[in-house]
Order: structure tokens, then C-alpha cells, then sequence
């Protein structure tokens, strides 16, 4: 009996590698495959990972050895990695509609399973019709100019207020950051601000971040199944159930006032000269709702965490923030809020932030992508079908691109004399092509807007008797800095 039981292990263990094999001569290519991590079945590549969580790292340690393309296997299922600014252009810009494809995650399938909303929706003409919408919508609301600026600068005076009642004392700033950024998402979904201590908005930055603590498990979905990652992945899947209560109170008084200016009337307009009438009513409240939670829980996510990181790197290097913060007294005065008229004269405050976001990635790679058809990428075949990541981190933390890429110096971004940003386009941290974050231009401005009129109106420091704040790296949708405490001393 048990010699029989061997048998079937061996020759499924047989089987297995010999259907490797034949898929891997069989590419019908010039090209070769790309270099492979060691695998075995059902685990894939994960016992030769040292830590899944973050192995954009070891990636990009691979990456020296084997070439920007490197594959593995996730479970049972073959990913190719893209390593290096040059690769991950080649493949999404100048080879971007075969590269701009989505997987259908296994997890996501459980809670949208035709692929609906934008984040998740596979490159098609109904896709370039909804990214085109976002687009416009971002321009009815003013992302990057006058509009939006006064959206911005009504939760940047809520937040002063809030934090001047600190009076000086250490304090953990998540709370009052996320409240502040999400009501600025809000008044574009919802057209309305929250105010503080509502019982929705508690529920709203509740599910959002058990929400964003999971969704990392959809790029290693063979995760959910060990006992470490089951609580972030049971949180995934209530959030999302919460989710759709959350939202559906909102969608048919959003949808029924049509004129209030908010995303779900806007979305409607856009996309009502591109389908007919019958496509139209395909466009049903599960496909808001889709789009209205990857909107706010990304668009909440992705700029809290920035604006946390970049209070961290402020209290830790004190030097850096008073270079910004006498550039902003001499450009910009006490009177008012740096604006983006002033963004051009401000070369240190926007170098400042460059390099807060590549110092500390929020990605460490970019939501999966796939192909549509067979390629090749830095002379490496890539067939068609295959989920794609790029690596962010290689861009951001590479040492032969970026000297002593560990520490904080904003000079990468600066010319000589410190009058021009340079290098921007060296760092990816929001990815690059057609699937690049869509909320980039509106995470930049509120980095600006936020980060330049707290160092105005503050001083941060670390908490008294302590040298520097201490906080770790926490890997979700974005990757956020664990609880730490600082003190912003006001100035005037």
C-alpha cells in the first residue's frame, strides 16, 4: 500500500517537471525564456523566496545575476518579473497593448468576478472608454490646478486646526492624515466632506483599511492558506462585503441628484456618447461601486501613506526640513498656502517630496499585468497569456542607478546649485504606460499642498528624549510605516 502511494507521488512529481519541460521547448520562439526561480508543486517558488512579502528585493538582487526578465512560479502559476527602469519601458510603454492586460486574480474572483471597475478590467475598448472618463473627470475637477487646489487647501486648514490643538504634544498622525486626505477624496465621490467623528467616516476608513492590509495576497494568492496570512485575508473579504452595504446607501442618491457634482454623475455623462442605450444599462451600480472603492480606498491609501512617510523623513532629518521650510519663507511668506503657481519657484520643497517617495516606496510592484500576445522584452521571450510585475523598488532603490539608495538625500533631484529638479523620470514610483496609476497627478498635488504647509506652519520633531522616530515598513496595497509618535511645534 504504501510503495503504491510512493509510485503516484513519484510519477506525479515526474509528470509535472516533464510538462515543465515540454512547455519550455515548446515556445515556438528564437528567444529563450527567461531565467526561473527553483520551484516546486502547488508552493511554486515561495520556499526559495526569503521573504515573500517584500520579494521585489530579491528580485532585484537576482536581477544582477540573471538579467532584468526573471520568472517564478506562483502556486502552479508562471509569472515573469521586470527588472530596472529599461525593461519595465520596453514592455508598458513602447510594447504598452501588449502589456496591458490584467490577470484575473484567484481572490478577486470572489468578490468581483467580472472583472468590473477599472483596476481590475482586462484592455479592451470598453477599458480605453472608462480610462478616458476618469481622465475627464479628473479635469471637470480640477486635479492639478485652481479647482482642486481649493478642495485640497479646505481639508489642509482642517487639518492645521486639528493638529494645533495638539499643542506641541506627541501624537500618532495617522488618524488625522487619513481623515484629512479622504475627505478630499470624498468631495469627488460622494460631493460632500465628513466631519470629524461621524460615525460613517469611521466606518469608511475602517473598511478601507482592512481593505488595504489584504489586497497584497491577490499578487501571492497561495498565501491565504497559511495560517500567518488568514486574518489579513479573512479582512479582505469582509471589507469588501462591508463595502458594498457601505456604498449602496450612497449610489442611488448619488445617481438620483443629478445635480450634485459628484464622480458617479460625472462617470455617466462621460461614458453616455460612447454606448448605446441598451451597453448603458449594463453600466449597472455594481460597476460604480467597483469603481468608487478603488478610487477612494487607492486614492486614501496611497497619499496617507506618502504623507506619513514624509512626516517620518522630516522629524528624522532636520537639516532637510529647514532647507525646505526657508525656501517656502522666502518664495512663498506666513499669509497663505504654497500654491501651485508657486510650485516652479519651489525646486527644494519638490525635490523634497521626489525623493520621499523613492526613498520610501508605497509599491513594491505594480498591480499584475498580462499579456495579450507573445513577446519579447531585453531579448527574452515572453509568451502571451503570462501575469507581468513590474518591479517599482529596482527603480527606486537600485545602487548603480541611485548612489547609497538606503539614505535620504534630496540632492538626487536637484541641479548643482539647486535651482532645477532633475532626474524625474529615473524613479517609477506610480509605474509608467497606459496602466500607470490613473490618480498620480491628484496624489502629487496633495503631497505638495499637504507636506509644504505643515513644514510653514510647523515644526516636526521627534518626541522629547528621543533622538529619532522609529518605525517599520508595512506591507498592504501600499506600503505604509507601522505606528510611530512626532510633535509639530507651531511656528507662529
Amino acid at each position: 500500500m504504501i510503495g503504491t502511494v510512493v509510485l503516484y507521488i513519484f510519477l506525479f512529481i515526474f509528470s509535472w517537471f516533464l510538462l515543465r519541460w515540454y512547455k519550455k521547448i515548446k515556445t515556438g520562439s528564437q528567444y529563450k525564456l527567461p531565467p526561473c526561480l527553483p520551484h516546486f508543486p502547488v508552493v511554486g517558488s515561495l520556499p526559495f523566496i526569503p521573504d515573500s512579502k517584500r520579494f521585489y528585493v530579491y528580485m532585484m538582487k537576482k536581477s544582477k545575476t540573471l538579467g532584468n526578465v526573471i520568472a517564478f512560479y506562483m502556486g502552479d502559476t508562471y509569472v515573469v518579473t521586470l527588472n530596472g527602469r529599461e525593461a519595465i519601458h520596453e514592455a508598458f510603454v513602447k510594447n504598452s497593448s501588449t502589456f496591458s492586460s490584467r490577470p484575473i486574480f484567484p481572490v478577486c474572483r470572489k468578490y468581483n468576478q467580472n472583472q468590473k471597475g477599472l483596476v481590475e478590467h482586462p484592455y479592451d475598448e470598453e477599458f480605453k472608454i472608462f480610462h478616458k472618463a476618469y481622465l475627464n473627470i479628473f479635469k471637470h475637477f480640477g486635479v492639478g490646478h485652481g479647482l482642486m487646489e481649493s478642495r485640497i487647501n479646505t481639508e489642509v486648514e482642517k487639518l492645521i486646526e486639528r493638529i494645533k490643538l495638539k499643542n506641541g504634544e506627541p501624537f500618532n498622525p495617522l488618524h488625522d492624515v487619513t481623515a484629512a486626505v479622504s475627505n478630499v477624496v470624498s468631495s469627488i465621490c460622494f460631493g460632500k466632506r465628513w466631519d470629524d467623528g461621524d460615525p460613517e467616516h469611521e466606518e469608511f476608513l475602517n473598511i478601507s483599511e482592512n481593505f488595504a492590509r489584504g489586497y497584497f495576497i491577490n499578487f501571492f494568492p497561495i498565501l491565504r492558506f497559511f495560517p500567518y496570512f488568514r486574518k489579513p485575508y479573512k479582512r479582505l473579504l469582509e471589507a469588501e462585503e462591508k463595502w458594498e452595504i457601505f456604498i449602496a446607501k450612497y449610489i442611488d442618491d448619488l445617481v438620483e441628484n443629478e445635480s450634485r457634482e459628484n464622480f458617479c454623475n460625472k462617470f455617466r455623462e462621460e461614458i453616455s456618447n460612447e454606448f448605446s442605450t441598451d451597453k448603458l444599462s449594463e453600466i449597472d451600480n455594481e460597476h460604480l461601486t467597483v469603481m468608487i472603492r478603488d478610487f477612494t480606498i487607492a486614492g486614501t491609501g496611497t497619499t496617507t501613506n506618502a504623507l506619513l512617510w514624509f512626516l517620518y523623513l522630516m522629524a528624522n532629518h532636520q537639516d532637510v526640513q529647514n532647507r525646505v521650510r526657508n525656501e517656502l519663507d522666502r518664495v512663498v511668506g506666513f499669509r497663505k498656502f504654497p500654491s501651485s503657481d508657486d510650485k516652479p519657484s519651489l525646486p527644494i520643497t519638490e525635490a523634497c517630496i521626489l525623493e520621499v517617495l523613492r526613498n520610501r516606496p508605497l509599491l513594491g510592484v505594480a498591480t499584475p499585468h498580462m499579456t495579450s500576445k507573445d513577446s519579447v522584452i531585453s531579448g527574452v521571450y515572453i509568451p502571451a497569456g503570462v501575469t507581468v510585475l513590474a518591479n517599482l523598488y529596482s527603480t527606486l532603490m537600485d545602487p548603480e542607478v541611485w548612489e547609497e539608495p538606503e539614505k535620504f538625500k534630496i540632492e538626487r533631484f536637484l541641479n548643482k546649485d539647486a535651482t532645477e529638479v532633475v532626474n524625474k523620470k529615473l524613479a517609477l514610483p506610480f509605474s509608467i504606460g497606459k496602466r500607470s496609476c490613473i490618480g498620480e497627478p491628484l496624489a502629487l498635488q496633495e503631497m505638495f499642498q499637504f507636506g509644504s504647509a505643515i513644514i510653514q506652519q510647523f515644526h516636526i520633531l521627534p518626541p522629547e528624549g528621543q533622538a529619532c522616530v522609529e518605525a517599520e515598513e508595512v506591507i498592504g496595497v501600499t506600503n505604509n510605516p507601522s505606528p510611530f509618535y512626532v510633535r509639530l511645534i507651531k511656528r507662529f
